[in-house]
């Protein structure tokens, strides 16, 4: 079906009032399927499209024309009728949804698409502030430095920590926590989460004498990269946390 003039113009007013402007924003009129389909050029995965669907619902009615049977009232089962009937609804599928990655509604009609716009627009301004508040070189260096002490690939996965390599490991996971806890006057630090940070050490420095290396790697690498991100992307953390990150410096 193709859409009027007006009605274009209608999607395109309901795109400018958005959170974002006309120009973020690119539309597309296929000739079958979907009324519109409309992208968000900076994240081709947002997209927002309107279908026109034909939906079936069976429609019981009471009652006959048959006015004998009525003057006799016969049972009521026998004065039942049922037919189906065709709705047409429009259905719109938002990338991103509220709480999911996709969200369907359906309308039924087509003045409804301006405030789904709206509302869709408010979603995509609510994952771009989720995706962008992560700092990409912080996150990046922060691995590198976790690298260092658990790599992606261990030797000997299914061999245990000899006695010196225990030594070695107990010596960069104590040095690893004092030059963070040295930095906590830079960047105020906080307590908490250094307290976490040492017992997650602890915990990793503790249970490399009873698994082999390659499960050892597996049960703690995750933790202690959490415990150290939480530190460093904290709020009282975060203006300086990249200059610090810089500063540690793993091994002997």
């Amino acid at each position: 079906m193709q859409l009027n003039p007006s009605f274009v113009k209608q999607i395109k007013r309901a795109l400018e009032n958005s959170n974002f402007s006309l120009d973020d924003y690119t539309l597309e009129y296929p000739q079958y399927g979907e009324l519109v389909i409309i992208k968000f050029n900076h994240h081709p995965e947002f997209t927002f499209s309107v279908e026109e669907e034909e939906f079936k619902q069976e429609v019981k009615r009471v009652g006959s024309n048959n006015a004998l049977a009525t003057a006799l009232a016969l049972n009521m089962k026998e004065r039942e009728e049922f037919r189906n009937e065709i709705e047409v609804k429009f259905v719109t599928t938002e990338r991103p949804g509220k709480y999911k990655s996709e969200d369907k509604f359906q309308l039924s009609s087509l003045n409804g698409v301006s405030m789904r716009i709206s509302r869709w627009s408010k979603h995509i301004e609510n994952e771009l502030l989720v995706i962008y508040a992560e700092d990409q070189e912080l996150n990046d260096t922060l691995n590198q430095k976790i690298e260092a002490i658990f790599p992606s690939e261990i030797s000997e996965p299914n061999m245990r920590f000899s006695t010196e390599e225990l030594i070695e490991l107990s010596k960069s996971l104590n040095s690893l926590y004092e030059r963070i806890e040295n930095l906590k006057s830079e960047c105020e630090l906080s307590e908490r989460r250094l307290s976490e940070l040492k017992t997650t050490l602890e915990k990793a420095e503790s249970n490399a004498k009873s698994f082999p290396k390659g499960v050892w790697l597996k049960l703690n690498k995750g933790k202690v990269t959490k415990a150290v991100k939480n530190i460093f992307t904290s709020p009282e953390a975060r203006e300086f946390a990249l200059e610090v990150v810089k500063k540690i410096t793993l091994g002997a």
